[in-house]
């Protein structure tokens, strides 16, 4: 009697043992199917993402190049009165600084110069 029990125990063990086993590999299994359909939304999401951007970028290099456009420009220049001039109207001064600033930068603005300390204090 106590070695069929002993049988009998032996078995159930084996039967659990084989059945958690099963449910543990079919939880690994189904977690794994569960993380791809949630990365193939996601693939699905980022591309969607990637075309909108790209249209984005697309039409942001068409209105950079239409507002360099040459033909804009001049068009604006000449609602502000401006024309262009002719070769023989320009005149190019070419100036060497004075030996003492030679070494030193500045930068022209408003028709006086400009030292770098008064550059960059507030007005």
């Amino acid at each position: 009697m106590v070695a069929r029990f002993q049988t009998w125990y032996w078995r159930l063990g084996g039967v659990w043992g084989l059945g958690s086993a099963v449910v543990i590999v079919s939880l690994i299994v189904l977690w794994h199917h569960s993380r791809i359909v949630q990365l193939g939304y996601e693939t699905e999401r980022l591309e969607a993402d990637k075309g909108r951007l790209e249209r984005i970028h697309r039409q942001l290099v068409i209105e950079r190049e239409s507002l360099a456009s040459l033909d804009r420009v001049e068009h604006l220049a000449a609602g502000l009165g401006l024309v262009h001039l002719a070769p023989r109207e320009v005149v190019v001064v070419r100036m060497d600084p004075p030996p003492a600033e030679r070494d030193q930068t500045f930068a022209v603005a408003l028709g006086r110069r400009i030292l770098p300390a008064e550059a960059h204090a507030a007005p």
